[in-house]
């Protein structure tokens, strides 16, 4: 990924940019993982990116940790880099995420005050969760709905996930099933993404099925099923 980074810095497009407070937490005790920079474009404006889930198993604890919690830290952690990021300019705003990453770019950007929500342009999740109801309900959430573009592969698990956003545009990927999840398969044609009409039947099935799943249980049911998913992880000692 460095030698990819290096690669951009000589490119036409983002040799120009400037990335800058750039910063990548994890902690075991509140089990929270997270990460996110800022990039200066040409344009004018600042982009705020959050990153998604890394390899840790701290890190994917916390992604299930959203099926029954209001909130995890790495959306606290996001909401305050968001404010404080916005605090260094008075540029215009855009956030994005992938995966974890989109899902905290929404819900930073619907935390925020109104003065910095003014200041976003756009909010890009690409194959990101959505909100709990509680969150998609907020008067937060609706004051920047319709600034969210979601991106989601033709198989997408992930973004279909809670309460996603919608409209959402179609990315042909060439992979199959979950490693769709993977943008390095998703194509692009000149300057744009390679787009769909639908999402395929897998992905339907698989939504319905988890939202059924996440509608008929419980957060205390659905806590006992994560703590013990992962503390059968744990006799492994791995991290």
């Amino acid at each position: 990924r460095k030698a990819v980074v290096q690669e951009m810095a000589k490119s036409a497009r983002f040799a120009e940019a400037r990335m800058h407070h750039a910063i990548a937490l994890t902690d075991h005790e509140i089990e929270m993982q997270f990460s996110a920079l800022c990039l200066d474009l040409p344009d004018g404006t600042t982009c705020i990116a959050f990153r998604g889930t890394d390899n840790t198993i701290v890190g994917w604890r916390e992604d299930f940790n959203m099926s029954y919690q209001t909130r995890v830290p790495a959306q606290e952690a996001a909401t305050l880099y968001l404010t404080r990021a916005a605090e260094l300019s008075n540029r215009p705003l855009r956030i994005v995420g992938h995966s974890k990453g989109g899902n905290l770019a929404v819900y930073a950007a619907s935390c925020v005050s109104k003065k910095v929500q003014k200041r976003i342009e756009s909010i890009w999740s690409y194959d990101g969760p959505g909100m709990n109801r509680e969150m998609s309900q907020s008067d937060g959430f609706g004051r920047i709905r319709e600034k969210i573009r979601s991106y989601i592969p033709q198989t997408s698990i992930i973004g279909l996930l809670m309460d996603y956003y919608e409209p959402y545009t179609v990315v042909h990927s060439t992979a199959s099933g979950i490693s769709q999840h993977d943008p390095m398969t998703w194509q692009i044609y000149g300057p744009q993404f390679e787009t769909l009409e639908t999402i395929d039947h897998t992905a339907v099935v698989t939504r319905d099925t988890l939202h059924e799943w996440l509608q008929n249980s419980s957060p205390e049911q659905r806590a006992d099923f994560v703590d013990t998913l992962f503390r059968l992880g744990d006799t492994t000692k791995a991290t």
